[in-house]
């Protein structure tokens, strides 16, 4: 244990954020400025979200609120209250008094929310690769994910772990839609999260090991390890065993991206658990499939993405019209 100044035993310890979106508190609003300036501008909040404001004492006694698009969950009377947002669309926030009249009266923005969605193994061998998809998320632009194990990927919306020890977890996936405004000023990042459940063997299973990230057409090998009787190949359909199928090593052709699995069953095997091994494979496809909106409004920003592939640069161009606000050489982009 460290010592501090005085002799005095201390620990120490660094922690690292991550970033996902840079935006504005849209959880917690002070609307005192909008009974004074001309500001016309609308909130914005996400989808079933929950979101505090406060308004400086202006002498009301009782503040009766009236909100579109949501209700009051708390504060009613007060000038601090909550609001428990409804489905996307305009909404509104209207403060009365006893004379009828509508000193506040903001817009509200409810931008739609994504919808987290995990499928992946429920079983697998120690220290074996566990494979998780959010590929059935929506609206989602990044992806977190917590193992159970305190391990973290912040950035792929496919992955694989292993874990060193034998239980149950369970597996948590964040997803964000990093909204933008029309000028591409981030705005309110909305999120949802969902679990999933894990059990893993007191057994290892066998390791498959292989080279890098291919490309459609490329032929390469996979191999283990594992000193058994019997090796029992098997590779999604979008692959051929060219060579090696009952050894430990193979030769797989790829054909189309962006996904492949290789699975090796060697059970029965002295020391190994009776679940195949299965890892994924990135294959990045000759022509690619961009999701984004296709019907825009002009002015708008929107964000358009490819899937994540391992150790791949993306260049981005955009024709005939419209202006990239970010892309950085990443999997994702936002043009206005």
């Amino acid at each position: 244990m460290d010592q501090g100044p005085l002799g005095v035993p201390s620990n120490e310890a660094e922690v690292y954020v991550k970033i996902i979106c840079p935006k504005p508190d849209c959880s917690n609003v002070d609307l005192s400025h909008y009974l004074t300036s001309q500001d016309t501008t609308c909130i914005t909040v996400c989808e079933n979200s929950i979101a505090t404001y406060h308004l400086e004492d202006i002498g009301l006694g009782t503040y009766t609120w009236n909100i579109a698009g949501g209700i009051i969950v708390s504060g009613q009377g007060t000038n601090d209250f909550q609001v428990q947002w409804g489905s996307p669309g305009i909404g509104s926030i209207q403060l009365g008094n006893s004379s009828g009249e509508a000193p506040l009266m903001i817009c509200v923005n409810i931008l739609a929310a994504p919808v987290a969605n995990i499928t992946g193994d429920t079983y697998v061998c120690l220290d074996t690769p566990a494979n998780f998809s959010g590929a059935g998320s929506t609206g989602a632009t990044s992806y977190v994910w917590d193992f159970g194990d305190a391990s973290l990927n912040l950035t792929a919306q496919n992955v694989s772990h292993s874990y060193t020890a034998p239980g149950s977890y369970t597996v948590s996936l964040i997803v964000t839609a990093a909204n933008t405004t029309s000028s591409g000023a981030p705005s309110c990042c909305c999120t949802d999260t969902t679990t999933w459940n894990i059990v893993v063997d007191s057994l290892p299973g066998p390791k498959i090991y292989w080279v890098s990230t291919l490309c459609e057409g490329d032929m390469t090998k996979y191999w283990t390890d594992a000193s058994c009787s019997n090796y029992n190949w098997s590779i999604s359909s979008n692959g051929t065993i060219t060579a090696g199928q009952s050894t430990d090593t193979i030769c797989v052709t790829w054909a189309t991206g962006p996904m492949g699995t290789v699975t090796l069953d060697v059970d029965p095997c002295a020391g190994y658990c009776t679940q195949p091994t299965t890892v994924n494979i990135p294959i990045i496809p000759s022509i690619g499939t961009i999701t984004g909106p296709i019907l825009v409004c002009e002015g708008s920003t929107e964000i358009y993405s490819l899937p994540k592939w391992p150790g791949t640069v993306y260049a981005w161009s955009v024709s005939p019209d419209g202006l990239i606000v970010s892309a950085n050489g990443g999997h994702t982009m936002s043009i206005n």
